[in-house]
């Protein structure tokens, strides 16, 4: 945890966020669990990386988000993200923990860069 504080501090000193390059309005939201998430392993992060909500680590479901961004430290085997009209999975991370992803209710998955995405361990894509 102190690592994920320590990144989290260098990277906002350095002025640069993983997700700045995303096609995203400024007030997007992007689920991660990241460095970014300084006090809890899930949280929301708009594209300049600034958390403006945060989650539990025994959550396995999350609605109305733009993006999934880097999940590393996600740890429940099961993931579900809903009820919104556009998705982008451009800078996708999934931890090997992750094995069942569940997109509900999505209109448009943006799958432009899904090669550059980690997600061997999954065994089940449902798209609903």
């Amino acid at each position: 945890m102190r690592l994920l504080l320590v990144l989290a501090i260098v990277e906002r000193a350095l002025g640069s966020c993983a997700y700045a390059d995303l096609s995203l309005a400024a007030n997007a939201s992007i689920l991660v669990a990241d460095a970014s998430c300084t006090t809890v392993p899930v949280c929301g992060v708009r594209p300049n990386c600034k958390v403006y909500d945060s989650f539990s680590s025994d959550w396995s479901s999350y609605v109305r988000f733009d993006a999934i961004g880097d999940l590393s430290g996600y740890t429940q085997p099961n993931l579900t993200v809903a009820n919104w009209s556009t998705l982008t999975l451009v800078k996708m991370k999934l931890p090997p923990t992750l094995t069942k992803l569940t997109l509900s209710n999505i209109s448009k998955v943006d799958l432009s860069a899904i090669q550059a995405t980690q997600w061997s361990a999954l065994t089940d894509l449902y798209y609903v």
